[in-house]
C-alpha cells in the first residue's frame, strides 16, 4: 500500500493515466474517423475536414496554410480588407512551417497536432494533484472528474428546450471539449495546471525559495511567456488570483516576501512584451485589431446555465468550497477558491472576452470535489459502494460531453443546415484545386458564406464574407453577398465588387464563385471569363470587363 501514499507518481500511475488518456484521444477521434471512413453517404458532398467548433477552425487553418507557404506573420483571410500580417495565431504558423518541411497537408498536421495537444494535456492535468495528494486515488479522482466532469445540459436541454448551457457550447471550459476543436485550448489548460501546482507550492506556509532553473522558476517563466502567444487572455484570471493571494499573505505577515515577489516577476515579466505588442496591433492594425477582438468574443452564458452547466462537479465540491471559505486557510484552497471567484467575476464583467476568462474553470472546481470526496463525501458511503458509486457517477457527470462528441455525425448523414457548412459539392473541391494554383494571397474571393468559410483554408485567398465573427462588417458584407448574386440592376453589381462596403479599407475581387450554394443570376456575371468545373464556376474580374473607370 504504500504506492497509494507518495508524493511521488510511480511507474504504474504513469500506465493508468496514460491508457486513460490514449483512451480519450481515440474516443475524441471516432466521429472524424467514422465520417472518413463512411463517406457522406453517396451524396456527392466532401467532407472539409472538421466537426466541431467547425468555424473557429477554418481560421486556425487558414493560419497553418499559410505558415506552410512560409509566412510567419498571419492574416485573416476570412475578409477582404488589407492588412498588415501579425503573431496573432504563430502557433499555428508555426505548425505550417512544420507541414512544408514534412509535406504534410494543413488538415493532417492540424489533427496530429491536436491529438499530441490533448495528450500533453492530459498528462499536466495529473502532474498538478501530485503536488497535492499523497494519496493515488485522490489524483485519480481529480482526473476522472477535471477531464469528464459536466453539467445537466444533456438531461435539461429536452425538457425545456434551452439550448444555453455550457456543457453544450463552452469548447474552452471542459477539457475533453476543448481537445474536439483545436490544438491552443487544451495547451492553455495544459499550462494553467503546471502553473497552478506551483503557484501553491509557492504559497504554502513558510518562506519558499528563492525563484532558479531547478525549483521551478524556469518553469512558470516559460509557461507564462508560452501562454502570452497562445491564450493570451488565460493568463489574466490565474495571475490575479496569485497577485490577491500575495496580498493577502503579505497583510496577514505584515511584511513583504522577497521570494514571493520574485515570483510574482517570474510570472508576470515575460508576458509583458506580448502584451504591448497586442496594444500595438490594436493601435497600428486597426484590421487586425479589431478582428483579433472579436476572435476571442464570446458572450457569457447566463449564470443559472453557467452553473448548472458544471452541475455534478459543482455539487460534489460544495462541501470543499465552503471548508476553504470558513477557514480560507493557505494550504492551496486559498488560491483554488480565489481563482474560481476571479474567473467567475472577469466572465461576467461588462467586457467583450467574457467566458474566454473561464479557460481552466474545471480545474479548481474539481479540486474541491476531490477535496469534498475524500473530507465529506466518503464519511456518508459504505466502503463497499464507494468504488461502484463513482463508477456510475462518471456517466452521468460526462453525459453533455459524450452528446457533444457524436451530435456532429447524426447532423453529417443528413442534408441539415449546420452540416452544409463542413460539407461541400465536390466540384467546389476541383474549383478549390484550381483557385489555389491561380489566387494570389491578396486575390479577393466572392461567393456564399458557407464556401467563404473554406475558399481561405483550400487556396490561402481572401473572401469578402467567410465568418460571422472575423469578417469585418459581417452582417452588411453578408446580406450585399446574397444581394450581388440575386442582382437585377447591372448598375448595382459593381458596387460589391470595388469594395464599395468596406468604407476605408478598399478591396476589389478578382474571383467570383458560382454554384449550387450561390444560385446566381446571369446580370452581374455577363462579359467575364468564366472557367467550368460542372457545376461549379469562377469568374474573373477585372475593373475593365465591366466598364468601370
Amino acid at each position: 500500500m504504500q504506492s497509494d501514499y507518495t508524493g511521488l507518481i510511480t511507474s504504474a500511475e504513469w500506465r493508468w493515466v496514460t491508457r486513460i488518456a490514449s483512451a480519450l484521444v481515440g474516443l475524441a477521434a471516432l466521429p472524424l474517423l467514422w465520417l472518413l471512413l463512411h463517406g457522406t453517404a453517396g451524396d456527392h458532398r466532401e467532407f472539409m475536414g472538421v466537426l466541431h467548433g467547425y468555424q473557429s477552425s477554418a481560421i486556425d487553418l487558414a493560419r497553418i496554410f499559410q505558415g506552410k507557404e512560409g509566412d510567419w506573420l498571419t492574416h485573416y483571410l476570412h475578409t477582404p480588407e488589407p492588412h498588415g500580417g501579425t503573431l496573432i495565431g504563430v502557433f499555428y504558423a508555426l505548425l505550417g512551417q512544420l507541414a512544408r518541411l514534412t509535406t504534410l497537408a494543413p488538415m493532417v498536421i492540424f489533427h496530429i497536432a491536436r491529438c499530441g495537444a490533448a495528450m500533453v494535456m492530459y498528462l499536466s492535468l495529473y502532474l498538478l494533484p501530485s503536488s497535492i495528494w499523497m494519496k493515488s486515488r485522490s489524483r485519480r479522482v481529480f482526473f476522472i472528474i477535471v477531464v469528464l466532469g459536466g453539467g445537466f445540459g444533456w438531461f435539461l436541454t429536452p425538457l425545456t428546450g434551452a439550448t444555453g448551457f455550457i456543457d453544450l457550447n463552452a469548447t474552452n471550459v471542459f477539457p475533453f471539449f476543448s481537445t474536439l476543436v483545436n490544438v491552443h485550448y487544451p495547451l492553455t489548460i495544459a499550462c494553467l495546471a503546471l502553473l497552478a501546482s506551483v503557484i501553491i507550492a509557492v504559497l504554502r506556509p513558510g518562506n519558499p525559495a528563492l525563484p532558479t532553473v531547478e525549483n521551478g522558476g524556469l518553469t512558470v517563466f516559460l509557461l507564462s511567456l508560452f501562454l502570452a502567444f497562445i491564450h493570451p487572455l488565460a493568463l489574466v484570471p490565474i495571475a490575479l488570483a496569485f497577485i490577491f493571494c500575495l496580498n493577502i499573505d503579505w497583510y496577514q505577515r505584515r511584511a513583504f516576501s522577497r521570494p514571493q515577489l520574485q515570483w510574482l516577476m517570474w510570472f508576470g515579466v515575460p508576458a509583458l512584451p506580448m502584451i504591448a505588442y497586442y496594444i500595438s496591433v490594436a493601435h497600428y492594425n486597426r484590421v487586425a485589431g479589431e478582428l483579433w477582438i472579436a476572435e476571442n468574443t464570446t458572450p457569457a452564458a447566463a449564470p443559472l446555465y453557467f452553473l448548472l452547466g458544471v452541475g455534478f462537479p459543482l455539487l460534489i465540491a460544495l462541501p470543499g468550497i465552503y471548508r476553504a471559505a470558513r477557514r480560507f486557510e493557505p494550504d492551496g484552497d486559498r488560491f483554488m477558491l480565489v481563482w474560481l471567484l476571479v474567473m467567475l467575476l472577469l466572465t461576467y464583467l461588462p467586457t467583450v472576452f467574457h467566458q474566454h476568462f473561464a479557460i481552466g474553470f474545471m480545474i479548481p472546481l474539481a479540486y474541491f470535489a476531490t477535496r469534498s470526496i475524500e473530507d465529506f463525501w466518503l464519511n456518508f458511503i459504505n466502503r463497499r459502494w464507494r468504488l461502484r458509486l463513482f463508477a456510475a457517477l462518471i456517466p452521468l457527470m460526462s453525459a453533455s460531453l459524450m452528446l457533444m462528441l457524436v451530435l456532429p455525425i447524426f447532423s453529417s448523414t443528413g442534408s441539415t443546415r449546420q452540416s452544409d457548412q463542413w460539407l461541400l459539392e465536390e466540384d467546389y473541391v476541383a474549383a478549390f484545386h484550381w483557385l489555389r494554383r491561380q489566387a494570389g494571397s491578396d486575390d479577393v474571393v466572392l461567393s456564399a458564406p458557407e464556401v467563404g468559410l473554406w475558399i481561405p483554408v483550400r487556396t490561402g485567398a481572401r473572401v469578402v464574407y467567410g465568418h460571422p465573427r472575423l469578417t469585418l462588417d459581417a452582417a452588411e458584407k453578408e446580406r450585399a453577398v446574397w444581394q450581388w448574386y440575386r442582382e437585377t440592376d447591372p448598375a448595382r453589381c459593381l458596387a460589391l465588387l470595388q469594395g464599395e462596403y468596406s468604407f476605408d479599407r478598399p478591396y476589389t475581387v478578382r474571383y467570383i464563385v458560382v454554384g449550387p450554394r450561390e444560385q446566381a443570376t446571369t446580370v452581374c456575371l455577363a462579359g467575364l471569363r468564366v472557367f467550368s468545373f460542372d457545376t461549379v464556376q469562377i469568374y474573373v474580374y477585372s475593373p475593365a470587363d465591366l466598364g468601370s473607370e
